[in-house]
């Protein structure tokens, strides 16, 4: 009861993280729609991510749903490979994924080689941060769906901006994304790690100024708006479902080309946090972001 004082036990274990999840083939009006939900840009989901596109890729999707509602974050390397599954070489090629612009007064990069992503297009080993001989797979989509709310953060806005300035339509679906134009290198000292905001990202347009996110709009007029439609997360239905708010929008808008009439209702009532024992819809910190860069090649 409220104010009432207990004492508990908290035991440590260990959680196994599944950031790519629920990816299927929905097939919906005649199309064939891919679905994924994909929580974390971490080394680990770069194998389940190749064999959801690979997935994609043999069903010859129609149209990609990008469940990045709570991904806050993570590797830009891993973002820059997404965008190239995502839009293919003949939109990436020679592009530009994501340039850092820092204050001038530091010494982070020798040279362009070190300040500018590409799209990478082949597979990374994590362990070491060098590329394989595999060349990663991908989709050749000029749109891309994205649901995303204020927990869409930092790699995860980098993906939106990154394939906006090589003009791929991204169509967002949901609520404004945090707003984290900025990265770090995790710097080591005595003992401790620290990070510091060193750079702002920006596409091959040199945009990066979206500090107060992106935002989904029916009519796009400010450069952080985003064609799409303006959806609350909803917290009644199961992720993946076709009933759920954001993923029945994105359907709807697939199949129409625009926002539903009456948006789907949604409750806004607290998610559940834990389901069999692991969480599921904990909020994440918009501070779960590093930069990984790699040589251009």
């Amino acid at each position: 009861m409220l104010g009432e004082e207990r004492d508990v036990t908290l035991l440590a274990q260990e959680v196994q993280q599944t950031p790519v999840q629920n990816a299927k083939v929905i097939p919906f009006n005649g199309k064939n729609v891919g679905y994924v939900q994909f929580n974390q840009f971490i080394s680990i989901a770069q194998p389940k991510l190749i064999e959801a596109i690979n997935t994609f890729a043999n069903a010859q999707i129609d149209a990609l749903v990008l469940d990045m509602r709570y991904n806050g974050g993570g590797a830009l390397a891993l973002s820059s490979q997404l965008g190239y599954m995502v839009a293919g070489p003949g939109r990436t090629s020679n592009r530009i994924f994501n340039q850092a612009i820092d204050n001038g007064k530091g010494n982070l990069y020798q040279n362009d080689n070190q300040r500018i992503s590409p799209f990478y297009n082949r597979e990374i080993n994590y362990s070491t941060y060098e590329f394989t001989a595999n060349t990663l797979p991908n989709l050749d989509l000029n749109t891309v769906y994205i649901l995303a709310t204020g927990d869409t953060c930092s790699a995860s806005e980098s993906l939106i901006n990154g394939l906006r300035g090589v003009d791929v339509n991204v169509v967002l679906i949901g609520e404004t994304t945090c707003g984290k134009p900025y990265g770090f290198f995790p710097t080591p000292n005595c003992g401790n790690v620290f990070y510091t905001i060193q750079f702002k990202s920006s596409n091959e347009k040199g945009f990066g100024d979206y500090a107060d996110g992106f935002s989904p709009s029916q009519s796009p007029t400010a450069a952080t708006d985003v064609q799409g439609c303006m959806v609350a997360d909803d917290f009644e239905h199961l992720l993946g479902s076709k009933d759920e708010a954001l993923l029945s929008t994105a359907l709807s808008h697939i199949s129409t080309g625009q926002c539903p009439t009456v948006a789907p209702k949604s409750s806004r009532q607290a998610p559940p946090l834990v389901s069999d024992g692991l969480p599921i819809r904990a909020p994440v910190s918009i501070l779960q972001s590093n930069a990984i860069y790699l040589p251009v090649k």
